[in-house]
């Protein structure tokens, strides 16, 4: 475990956890992550290794806030209900989405 997210085995640049992250791991002994491990298998109780097409895996940008996939696991398309049209933070993209 080393605290990053992987998407096809490449490690995923977070920039907007990195401050979170990092005041939350100044308040714990070392050796603690801010994410606790968790894999495909692991969401699926070891039925699939990779999310297939038609599934999403839905992270909170909180991520020491599990009401996410890894609580209930990988979602169907059908199961979508809304989607993004304005975001708010990072302020650096602050506005709207586009949505295809």
């Amino acid at each position: 475990m080393d605290d990053f997210l992987y998407v096809n085995d490449k490690p995923i640049e977070e920039n907007y956890i990195s401050h979170d992250k990092s005041a939350y791991l100044a308040t714990v002994s070392p050796g603690n992550f801010f994410t606790d491990d968790f894999s495909i298998a692991t969401l699926t109780d070891n039925k699939q290794t990779k999310i297939e097409k038609g599934q999403y895996l839905v992270l909170n940008d909180n991520r020491r806030n599990t009401k996410d996939s890894r609580k209930f696991g990988l979602i169907k398309k059908d199961q979508i209900k809304g989607v993004i049209s304005f975001r708010l933070y990072p302020l650096s993209h602050f506005g709207f989405v586009d949505v295809d």
